[in-house]
């Protein structure tokens, strides 16, 4: 049963929008700690662990993160438990109270702007008043840690965990590519990038969903977009991603449209404007070799 009481009982915070600047407004999204925790032992070390840094890899491409002007911003911040259609119940009040604490603010920022506050004035007793600046510290670290991944994307593992069932959006360059943009006859629930998926599950050690991703993935390429999604921000991280894309590459590498992108490619190297265009390159080299070399 997916409703009762009892069914969530832990939160974890993750952003939800994305500006010039990088991720921002975080939402809690309530969660059931002994299910996550039997898919995948990740989920204790990384998720629910005090002590582990949440590290960023730069990753900018994740379009689970809507953009600031898709959306407007409410302002309000409240505990989502994956879709409003399933009627969970609300997280206890104590964990509200913490989340609410971030309020609609971005978080803070090293440009923010810091002045001299006037020393501590002494009680009767010899005791100090708490400066401002110790009461700021303080309250960032009573702010819950924030976790590497979009709240789609977590939203869309978690209700995958639970249900055994996943819906994926189309890549975005797979719709710009169509003449005519596809549209669903059905709303789907809780849709994800199938990108933004595989990520997460790679690093939670999620194997069956990662497949599952990378299947959907492979659906939505084609000679109109190979070459964006060869040389995205994705690709290079992920060995098995870089070969499967290298492979559709050659698949189509002599067809007009394939060329023509190809030399768009060449020219944004040649500027540096893609610093991680080497990995690709080295890829399609190596595969090349194999292709024209003695026995093929």
């Amino acid at each position: 049963m997916l409703n009762g009481s009892s069914f969530v009982d832990t939160n974890v915070h993750l952003y939800s929008r994305r500006n010039r600047a990088g991720p921002f407004a975080p939402r809690p999204l309530a969660l059931n700690r002994r299910i996550l925790k039997a898919a995948s032992p990740e989920f204790e070390s990384y998720a629910f662990s005090d002590f582990t840094q949440t590290e960023s890899d730069g990753y900018v491409d994740d379009s689970d993160l809507e953009d600031e002007d898709e959306t407007d911003i409410s302002g309000s911040l409240t505990v989502t438990s994956l879709t409003d259609s399933f009627e969970y119940p609300q997280t206890p009040r104590e964990e509200e109270d913490i989340t609410t604490r971030l309020g609609d603010a971005d978080l803070m920022t090293d440009d923010e702007d810091y002045r001299p506050l006037p020393p501590r004035r002494s009680g009767p007793s010899g005791s100090s008043t708490p400066s401002r600046r110790s009461q700021t510290a303080q309250s960032l670290r009573d702010q819950p840690r924030v976790l590497d991944g979009a709240f789609t994307t977590w939203q869309a593992m978690s209700l995958y965990l639970y249900t055994d069932h996943i819906e994926f959006n189309p890549l975005r360059s797979y719709i710009a590519s169509q003449p005519i943009r596809p549209t669903s006859t059905q709303p789907k629930r809780s849709p994800c990038s199938p990108k933004s998926m595989y990520r997460l599950a790679a690093r939670l050690g999620l194997e069956e969903l990662k497949v599952q991703a990378q299947a959907v993935l492979r659906s939505y390429l084609s000679e109109a977009n190979i070459v964006d999604e060869l040389f995205s921000d994705f690709t290079w991280r992920y060995p098995e991603i870089l070969a499967m894309q290298t492979e559709i590459y050659y698949q189509h590498c002599t067809l007009p449209i394939v060329t023509t992108a190809m030399r768009r490619i060449n020219a944004k190297i040649v500027t540096g404007a893609l610093p991680h265009a080497n990995i690709v390159l080295d890829a399609l080299f190596e595969k090349l070799t194999m292709r024209n070399g003695p026995g093929a």
